[in-house]
């Protein structure tokens, strides 16, 4: 074990052994104080200098490799966790960076060149991904992806959730997309600070509640897509940046499950399978508001129209009606046009 300071001035001790990101701390990001953020176990903010706990940590952990970001500050990474070096299409090749690196189901873009990449964790004895020549652009925006000889089962599980580039047919014709799917394959992007302001639907926006509490450092993000019918709830798919401009890390990717107004945050897409394929108990459905308020209206209506045809409905059963078709309608209009009136 390692010893390290908390910017309170209490010592800790961190395994080198579990470390597998060592990197500067951005200006206004991690605890006041914190110079160098340490992820192992968890994320550890310290005083010390970055190259020194690198040093430190190099010392027992020999898979330690230094390469660059995109701003051209250093990260040093664990060689043997990481898959890389990823493919990066030119189109994201902008603001310094030049590949990538996958730590679990995270992207790590990075300012040194594949080759760089590669010829750092081959020099630990890690086995790094098949280089790859550019390949020709189409115009579209295809989520790079890498090729390993050896997939493990992290690797699998990213290579069955990671859309694959389509195959190239000279017979097959030119798919045009309208403005509308441009604009929703684009992903919902923005910066936490404005998403009261930013036009979400209700499950996104206690989404992103949510997904800040659980990372404090995330200062922008991308929903790229929304699952309905997931494990009870809605499955919210967000990529989160910390940091702006040179200082800017990520992407990092999370998965939030929205259900009944409140936003659970998970990093493991295995967990998240796993939660998605549970199913909702009948008790549960049965006691669901929405559930509840159907069988009362639908209790009332049939009253009421029994009331009439005899000739003698109460005036309180023709209230009650108005009040709970009233309440139905409100709430489901609330819910589309004031999407931002979740939890806050």
């Amino acid at each position: 074990m390692i010893q390290f300071t908390w910017p309170n001035g209490q010592k800790t001790d961190v395994d080198p052994a579990e470390v597998v990101c060592i990197q500067e701390v951005a200006h206004g990001l991690g605890e006041p104080g914190s110079k160098t953020r340490i992820d192992w176990v968890e994320t550890y903010y310290v005083v010390e200098e970055p190259a020194d706990v690198a040093a430190a940590i190099g010392d027992e952990l020999k898979s330690l490799v230094q390469l660059k970001l995109p701003g051209g500050s250093s990260v040093w990474l664990n060689a043997k966790v990481i898959k890389g070096p990823v493919y990066v299409t030119k189109k994201l090749r902008t603001d310094g960076i030049a590949s990538s690196v996958r730590l679990g189901s995270q992207t790590i873009y990075l300012g040194s060149s594949p080759q760089e990449v590669f010829d750092a964790i081959l020099s630990v004895g890690g086995h790094p991904l098949t280089l790859r020549d550019d390949r020709p652009e189409d115009g579209t925006e295809i989520q790079a992806f890498a090729i390993a000889a050896n997939l493990d089962p992290i690797a699998n599980l990213m290579n069955a959730v990671t859309p694959k580039e389509p195959e190239a047919s000279a017979n097959l014709p030119v798919q045009k997309l309208s403005d509308d799917e441009v604009k929703k394959s684009a992903g919902t992007r923005g910066t936490f600070e404005d998403i009261e302001k930013t036009d979400l639907s209700r499950d996104e926006f206690v989404a992103l509640k949510a997904l800040k509490k659980y990372d404090f450092n995330a200062s922008s993000y991308n929903l790229y897509d929304t699952i309905d019918n997931f494990g009870g709830g809605t499955l919210v798919l967000a990529e989160v940046f910390s940091g702006t401009g040179a200082q800017q890390s990520g992407p990092y990717e999370y998965q939030i499950l929205v259900k009944n107004g409140r936003g659970v945050v998970y990093s493991d897409f295995s967990q998240t399978v796993r939660q998605g394929t549970e199913r909702t108990s009948l008790f549960a459905r049965l006691v669901y508001a929405d559930t509840v308020i159907a069988g009362l209206t639908f209790v009332l209506t049939f009253a009421f129209l029994i009331f009439s045809a005899i000739g003698n409905a109460p005036e309180a059963l023709g209230v009650a009606l108005t009040t709970v078709i009233g309440f139905w309608f409100g709430r489901n209009t609330a819910s589309s046009l004031s999407p931002n009136a979740g939890t806050r």
